[in-house]
């Protein structure tokens, strides 16, 4: 949540640049574009509209801007052609476009350098740095604010200098560095006293508070917050109002002063509900909800959760703060004791998690739901057992019972009446007892059924990874033999695989074409950077409808990796490749041949050279198995065979991979 508030405090003074250029109204400005006599007037004005509809609507800006830009490159005015990308830069950073806003950052720089404008170019070091800093390349964001800072301090431009402060601070507090971080914001806020600009002050002094509140410094963290809110309170900016209200509600959420929390996320509610701000609308909710469940209101904390939900359910560039609603959503049924929409809940928020975070955190919170879902099940079991014992302890009861009553010489009646009711005790308790172990059983399948797919989950996670490393050192391995045309054809080819990767990044299974078509690429890749070097052919059967069937994500890719690097790549003519697909018996039968070396000297030559040992072979057959699991085929598996020629020598090697038919 800090970090947040502190990216944006960042974009305002950016956009409070640009917006001091120019202070012109909007209609002004449409009418100084209509009346223009010369290019240039009319790049000018276009520029300014962008300006005045960043506020907005974002993608207006962008167009406009767009628009300025190709005016000006036409008639090929640098200044203007500066002026226009660095408002371009600020834009696509706004909507979260980082690689589009470092493409027009790098541009305006090169413009920026040819006018000779430092004020600018140090402007366009601080937002490329920021952009840097969004897409974690944090040493090239750090090179650029420190080029922003020793130009602002050679043109003694204090406030730029406090702005590049402020994103070196953030640089550090996005790689957790908050010893580093502080004296830059302290640095940051003795500029903006002295500047006496108290709405960067405020922001400064946020920054300041947000930095001891981690260290757990809460006593200085409510101090400068405190004081912040009081500056920001002078200025007519309510984004950054909210945003203190924000940094000081996670001060008290942590001391667990929850409500002070409430009372001043109530407030910062009523300004961002009256500006409309979608996002920190839903950041205050969210803290609204964790105060109130610290304060074990659930249900409070739960209808603090679903408002802020309803404000940003369905936009995607709110799926982070949609996971942590949801999280917190999932925490509060629990509570209550709903375990079903807990359930539910978790699982919406998972799915959420996996379109927007890392892969390692996806599988974390899979892992949390698993541990949820199974401690229920193991209270639940202890519960059951529990009420066995006290079962078999009432009737141990009732047996003793019985026996005072025989030896005591009961009468009869009472006898047989003790005898009557201890027997249908016993019924009532078998029955129960049968359906006690029935549930039992369904909630062990449930178990296993929720583990298997999530096992097959990971396993899924690991391959991409694993295939872009591969694909990585390719590219690298061209440039370190200075193969540039190499390296430049096999990096378009694999952006256009990785295209296919990242769409098809969420399915356990895709269409036979698409995993061929993909399959085809890779070699392409492959045969770039060996130049060539082997041959490659790709049969599939005619009566194989390869839209139609469903085979596991990039299943044939590990095996041709494998028979290129390891068997054709140590051959030293004629290599090929051949792979084909048919269709027998109901099932799926993929064919990789190669006529390499064979394994048994492929693996002396890995041993002697100790090379990177790939897993590829070891995930397919993981999958493989889970595969068999799911559909129940025992033919579903994968063999290896040594090819030899006519005097027995090593000629390659054959992978048979058989599939069931899944129809999409």
């Amino acid at each position: 949540m800090k970090k947040k508030t502190l990216y944006l405090l960042l974009l305002l003074s950016l956009c409070n640049f640009l917006h001091s250029q120019d202070t012109t109204g909007l209609h002004e400005c449409q009418q100084a574009y209509i009346a223009a006599k010369d290019d240039t007037s009319r790049i000018n004005a276009l520029r300014k509209i962008s300006v005045l509809y960043n506020t907005m609507n974002a993608d207006t800006a962008i167009y406009f801007a767009k628009k300025a830009l190709a005016l000006a490159e036409k008639i090929n005015w640098t200044k203007g052609i500066a002026q226009n990308c660095l408002n371009l830069g600020v834009f696509l950073m706004a909507t979260s476009n980082y690689d589009s806003a470092l493409y027009y950052d790098t541009k305006a720089l090169e413009a920026a350098k040819v006018v000779g404008d430092s004020n600018r170019i140090a402007l366009i070091f601080i937002n490329r740095g920021t952009a840097y800093t969004e897409t974690q390349q944090y040493e090239k964001a750090m090179a650029d604010l420190i080029e922003a800072m020793h130009i602002s301090e050679e043109t003694k431009n204090k406030d730029r200098q406090a702005r590049t402060a402020q994103s070196i601070c953030e640089v550090y507090m996005y790689q957790r560095n908050y010893d580093a971080a502080k004296p830059w914001a302290e640095k940051a806020l003795q500029l903006e006293t002295e500047l006496q600009d108290e709405e960067q002050q405020a922001a400064a002094e946020m920054t300041l508070g947000g930095i001891y509140s981690t260290k757990k410094d809460f006593q200085k963290a409510e101090h400068y917050l405190l004081d912040a809110i009081k500056k920001a309170g002078k200025t007519n900016r309510s984004e950054i109002l909210v945003a203190c209200y924000l940094s000081l509600s996670d001060t008290y959420i942590e001391t667990h002063r929850y409500q002070q929390a409430i009372a001043i996320l109530q407030k910062g509610l009523s300004y961002a509900e009256a500006s409309h701000h979608a996002e920190q609308i839903a950041s205050l909710y969210i803290n609204l909800g964790n105060a109130y469940f610290g304060s074990k209101k659930f249900a409070e904390a739960l209808y603090a959760h679903q408002k802020g939900y309803e404000t940003i359910k369905g936009q995607s560039e709110f799926q982070q703060d949609q996971f942590m609603i949801l999280e917190g959503m999932a925490k509060s049924y629990s509570a209550l004791g709903n375990f079903e929409k807990a359930y539910e809940t978790s699982v919406l928020a998972a799915a959420i998690k996996d379109s927007a975070v890392k892969k390692e955190q996806d599988q974390k919170l899979l892992s949390l739901q698993t541990q949820f879902e199974t401690g229920q099940k193991e209270k639940e079991n202890q519960l059951l057992k529990s009420e066995n014992i006290a079962t078999a302890a009432l009737l141990h009861e009732k047996e003793i019972l019985l026996i005072a009553a025989i030896i005591g010489i009961i009468m009869l009646t009472g006898v047989l009446y003790l005898v009557y009711r201890n027997r249908k005790t016993k019924i009532r308790n078998i029955e129960k007892l049968r359906a006690l172990n029935a549930q039992l059983e369904e909630q062990k399948e449930e178990i296993t059924r929720i583990n298997t797919l999530l096992e097959l989950k990971a396993l899924r996670a690991q391959m991409n990874p694993h295939f872009i490393f591969n694909c990585m050192s390719s590219i690298q391995e061209c440039m370190l033999t200075n193969r540039l045309d190499d390296a430049n054809t096999y990096l378009s080819k694999l952006s256009r695989l990785l295209r296919m990767v990242l769409i098809h990044s969420d399915d356990e299974s895709i269409t036979l074409d698409k995993e061929l078509e993909m399959l085809q690429l890779y070699l392409q890749l492959e045969s770039v950077r060996l130049k060539g070097s082997f041959e490659y052919y790709i049969n599939v059967q005619e009566d194989v409808m390869t839209e139609d069937i469903l085979v596991p994500t990039l299943i044939l890719q590990p095996f041709a990796e494998n028979a290129i690097w390891h068997g054709l790549l140590n051959k030293p003519a004629e290599r090929r490749l051949q792979i084909s697909v048919s269709l027998e018996n109901n099932m799926i039968h993929c064919t990789i041949e190669d006529n390499g070396i064979g394994r048994e000297k492929a693996a002396s030559l890995k041993k002697l050279h100790k090379k990177y040992s790939s897993r590829g072979i070891q995930l397919v057959e993981k999958r493989l198995k889970i595969l068999k699991q799911q559909t129940e085929q025992p033919d579903t598996e994968f063999k290896i065979y040594d090819l030899h020629n006519d005097v027995q020598e090593p000629a390659g090697t054959r992978v048979e991979i058989t599939l069931p038919v899944v129809i999409s």
